[in-house]
């Protein structure tokens, strides 16, 4: 069970990567745009921010499992697996991670969060691995340990 200082010194473990993985996923999200256009110029500001929030997430009320109008930290990483499990087999394959994951941490690789080297990424590895990398706390951005329909909607549209 962690205590309140194990949980607070987490949380503020997380929060102080999370402005750098935004920037660094932003920078990135610009980098694939040039590279698929072939273009040497910027890509506008507008066609640069939808193509960053182009993953499908799903709706927010299939997030929210208990229906309860906020997304709690457990959904949340439900609601991530499942938007990244696209052949809804259950687990994430090397593939899918490519897709998902690396699109949003630069330094991360498939067998680092896979933890018992089976080649399929389990909801609990995958939970466990996206808690490290504090985004639930960049999505909720009030801290109040629950996203609402506004804060999620700001991440995804």
């Amino acid at each position: 069970m962690r205590t309140k200082s194990s949980v607070e010194g987490i949380s503020a473990a997380r929060s102080r990567g999370l402005t750098t993985v935004w920037a660094l996923l932003l920078a990135m999200a610009m980098a694939v745009l040039l590279a698929s256009c072939g273009e040497s110029e910027a890509a506008d500001t507008e066609t640069a921010d939808a193509d960053t929030r182009a993953y499908d997430y799903g709706t927010y009320a299939e997030w929210d499992a208990d229906s309860s109008d906020e997304v709690v930290e457990g959904e949340f990483y439900g609601g991530v697996y499942e938007s990244w499990d696209e052949n809804d087999s259950g687990y994430i394959d090397d593939d899918e991670f490519d897709a998902g994951v690396n699109a949003y941490y630069e330094d991360y690789d498939y067998d680092e969060w896979d933890a018992d080297n089976d080649n399929e990424l389990d909801e609990s590895e995958f939970e466990e691995s996206v808690a490290d990398t504090g985004v639930y706390d960049d999505w909720d951005a009030d801290n109040d340990n629950a996203i609402t329909e506004d804060e999620f909607n700001k991440q995804t549209s």
